[in-house]
Parts: C-alpha cells; structure tokens; sequence
C-alpha cells in the first residue's frame, strides 16, 4: 500500500521518504524490504552514493535474506550486466528456423535489447505492450530484439505468440539451469532482465530504464544522438 501511495510522488521524494523510514522505523523486520525500495530509486536518480550505502548496508546486515542474491546481481559495482561493460559472449538459436543464429559477432554495427522472460513471470507480460510499441516505432531505425524465453517448456512461449503477442522479432528458448554459463554470465536471478547493447557490443542500459515507458523514453536517446 505504501509503494502505491509513494508511486504518485516524483523520484526525488519517494527515495526521501524511504530513506526516512529505514532511519526512523524501529521495526528491523521491514528494513530489508525497503532498502529494496531504495536501491532502484537511487539508481535511477544516479544517486550513486546512497546506491552504495544501502548495496553495503544490505549485504553486510542481511547477508542471508532471501532477497540477497537479487541484490548482489542487480547492484554490486562488480556486475557483469552494467552500463559500459561489454556484453557476454552468447548465442541463441531461433524458435522460428532453427538455421538461424544470433551470436556475439552478428550484433556488431547493430542496436540490439536482450530481453529475458517467461509466461509465467507477470512483470514480463506487463512489459509486452511497451515493448511491442517501442519495436514499431525503432526498428525502421535500426532496433533489434532477441526475445529469450525461459519457460519450462517451449509450448507455453509458442502458445502465448499465437494467442497473445506475436512478438515479430528474433525468439529463442533458455531452459533455466544454474550451471549453465549464460544463466551466470548475464546474472540471471530475477526476471525480465533487459539489457540494450550499441552498436559496439556495449552495454548502454539495463532494468528499469528499459521497463514500462522508460524503454522508449530510452531508446529515443540512443538513436537521436
């Protein structure tokens, strides 16, 4: 209820209000969930020194929270997926015709959004319409989407294409397996996990940057420089 109420204030003042109750509320039960408040309000604000303060704070005060490992992947300064890192050597197989290949070296010269998802993962199908819209109004400019799908089984993702989204780009199938070096590499705790690459293979935005209406937002700084 509270990050309903808050969401109606501008950034600036819900990071304040957050920031007061973690000092001042006793109830240390609630502090970790709302460091998780904090920490994406800071990031966007680029308020890189509470960003750091309240990563630390986290880490070193509750260091076995369920919440740590999401913490870690989507804040530590020593992430791999972060803006200004070169991407992570992958390469995807499309659903649509299995001869074809994405990989490190056919992204070069190209703008590229990663996208992470499942069917059964809501604040992904909540990005679908956003993310459809965005593809409409860039891709005549050069935006590319490899749509990775995480699903139990693929069933599921070419169920919700043909009744729901046909999501008209390039879609590929990612098994989930903690082992497995893309799963590590790309940090992938939680998702959707977006992650737009320039043309150089570097990493230019991630998270909520590319959610919702900040994608397009986004992307119109990227192809209007």
């Amino acid at each position: 209820l509270i990050k309903k109420i808050t969401s109606l204030l501008p950034k600036k003042d819900q990071l304040n209000y957050f920031e007061n109750v973690y000092n001042y509320n006793l109830d240390e039960t609630i502090k970790p969930f709302i460091i998780i408040e904090i920490l994406p309000l800071a990031q966007e604000l680029n308020r890189n020194d509470l960003l750091k303060k309240y990563y630390e704070l986290f880490i070193t005060k509750y260091p076995d929270d369920q919440l740590a490992s999401m913490v870690k992947n989507e804040y530590s300064p020593d992430r791999k997926i972060q803006v200004g890192k070169k991407v992570p050597i992958f390469e995807f197989i499309s659903l649509d015709d299995s001869s074809v290949i994405i990989d490190n070296a056919k992204i070069k010269d190209k703008v590229f959004l990663l996208d992470f998802w499942a069917t059964w993962c809501g604040p992904c199908i909540e990005e679908m319409e956003e993310l459809h819209e965005a593809y409409e109004i860039y891709k005549s400019k050069g935006l590319n989407i490899i749509s990775v799908s995480m699903d139990f089984n693929i069933e599921d993702m070419l169920k919700f294409r043909k009744e729901k989204w046909p999501m008209p780009w390039f879609n590929s199938f990612l098994k989930y397996d903690p082992n497995n070096q893309i799963v590590k590499d790309f940090e992938l705790v939680t998702i959707p996990k977006p992650v737009l690459i320039n043309y150089e293979g570097i990493i230019v935005a991630t998270g909520m940057d590319l959610r919702g209406s900040k994608l397009k937002e986004t992307l119109s700084k990227v192809f209007n420089k």
